[in-house]
């Protein structure tokens, strides 16, 4: 944007000083023409091109300070979101970690039914044998 800003400005400057060179040579034209009358002219004309110049600046910066107030606002909305979101996993977590608790006791407790398993068995295989 500051390039945009800059070559304008260079645009305008080379305008202030082609009006300038066209000025002068108008008045070099007619003999009646003084120096100081000329330099009051030139002046007048720089004048008036750095009003034109300080205000077009004026305005890319105003242009420029709603665009940071926009994208202020914005990165706002986003900071707001990814709190937001933040939360909801943290609230995800501990429910992932409540499930992964229960898993760990289920998981206990097949263990604990396998070891049944092998004494009933073990029960079962002694009770065949005496029956055979």
């Amino acid at each position: 944007m500051n390039g945009c800003i800059f070559s304008s400005m260079k645009l305008c400057f080379k305008t202030v000083f082609k009006s300038a060179i066209i000025t002068v040579g108008v008045f070099l034209e007619d003999d009646n023409m003084k120096n100081d009358d000329l330099l009051v002219v030139i002046k007048g004309l720089f004048d008036k091109k750095t009003d034109e110049i300080k205000h077009y600046v004026d305005e890319k910066i105003n242009g420029q300070g709603t665009l940071i107030e926009s994208l202020r606002s914005d990165i706002k909305a986003v900071a707001e979101g990814h709190d937001i979101l933040s939360r909801k996993i943290d609230a995800v977590d501990k429910k992932v970690n409540a499930v992964d608790k229960k898993i760990d006791a289920v998981d206990k407790k097949v263990e604990d039914i396998k070891r049944d398993m092998v004494v009933v068995k073990d029960y079962v295989i002694g009770v065949d044998a005496k029956l055979l």
